[in-house]
C-alpha cells in the first residue's frame, strides 16, 4: 500500500495526548482527505 508517509513500527514520536491508529482511514480515504486538505487555502499562496 502507497501511503504519503511511511511509518516504521515504534519510530514515531511520543506526543502526550496523540496516538496513532493503523489502517485508521483507507488508501482510498486519505487520498480524498489529502485532496480536500490541498484544495484549502494556504498561508501567503
Amino acid at each position: 500500500m502507497n501511503l504519503l508517509f511511511k511509518i516504521e513500527p515504534n519510530t514515531a514520536i511520543d506526543i502526550s495526548g496523540l496516538s496513532y491508529t493503523p489502517d485508521y482511514v483507507t488508501a482510498e480515504e486519505e487520498q480524498n482527505l489529502l485532496e480536500i486538505i490541498d484544495r484549502q487555502p494556504w498561508l501567503g499562496s
